[in-house]
């Protein structure tokens, strides 16, 4: 049988669905993912400071297919914790379908840009590369006790959460340049994919929370008000070291109502507690 925790009575059932719509109205807004934000970010904003051929090796054999990775097993995750908290057919038909492609995702990562880190990145980033190749290949254990339903769905999306955590990390050593605008613009791709994935950690969380009527677990609450707080951190962060150009292109999405009302209920009593 499923392994659940005892849900304390914060039954606010009727503030569930509009935070939840309101989170999945900012979901497909236009909101960049690290791959598309590098290439872009790149065109516009590192001009001649780094080796046109050494980007786009780097880009093309390593951060492509590891974005890939990392945006696919988001997309896991969220079918892990639909098939924890409601196990239909349909959900698990959709948790094997997402297995499939992010296997296809990591065995490319493992193929092609393992051996890539080790011709264009220093012993630090390879080190990091290789020990994200190994977290990648456990991922069996934890999909066996997502289908066989031996572990909580708090815990299922915080294990996935940590494979999210490897990957930014290893981003982060990619690329390292003395220059300024190289290194500020790498910080704001990375902490735009970690504000983007800690948003779908939150949406994850409330996808458990509507099967139960807009309840939380302690432990659930308590993973959605951190994941809060890390989006929060890493959306400033991110702000603060765009180019001018990639920050003048993200303020559609910085100013409209959706994001301000996400804002505003992530802050709120409305948040189920």
């Amino acid at each position: 049988m499923p392994v659940t925790e005892a849900a304390p009575a914060f039954n606010k059932s009727t503030r569930l669905h509009p935070v939840r719509y309101r989170i999945s109205l900012l979901l497909i807004l236009p909101l960049v993912s690290l791959v598309g934000l590098w290439a872009f970010a790149a065109t516009l904003s590192l001009g001649s400071a780094l080796n046109e051929i050494a980007l786009t090796r780097v880009v093309d054999r390593i951060t492509k297919p590891a974005g890939s990775a990392g945006v696919l097993l988001q997309q896991e995750r969220a079918a892990a914790a639909a098939v924890l908290a409601q196990n239909t057919d349909q959900a698990r038909q959709r948790l094997t379908s997402a297995e499939a492609t992010t296997d296809a995702a990591i065995s490319l990562f493992h193929t092609q840009a393992i051996p890539a880190a080790k011709k264009e990145l220093d012993r630090t980033a390879q080190r990091l590369m290789d020990d994200l190749d190994q977290r990648y290949r456990t991922i069996g254990e934890l999909r066996t006790k997502v289908h066989a339903g031996t572990i909580t769905p708090a815990d299922a999306i915080k294990e996935y959460d940590g494979l999210s955590d490897s990957t930014s990390r290893t981003f982060g050593s990619v690329v390292k340049a003395d220059n300024a605008e190289v290194f500020h613009t790498s910080a704001a791709l990375v902490n735009t994919y970690r504000s983007s994935d800690f948003t779908l950690r939150e949406d994850a969380l409330l996808t458990v929370a509507a099967s139960r009527g807009g309840r939380m677990t302690v432990a659930e609450h308590t993973a959605f008000i951190e994941a809060a707080g890390n989006r929060r951190q890493s959306t400033e962060i991110a702000l603060t070291s765009l180019s001018s150009a990639v920050h003048q292109r993200l303020q559609p999405l910085l100013q409209s109502p959706q994001y301000a009302r996400y804002q505003t209920l992530e802050n709120s009593e409305e948040i189920p507690t």
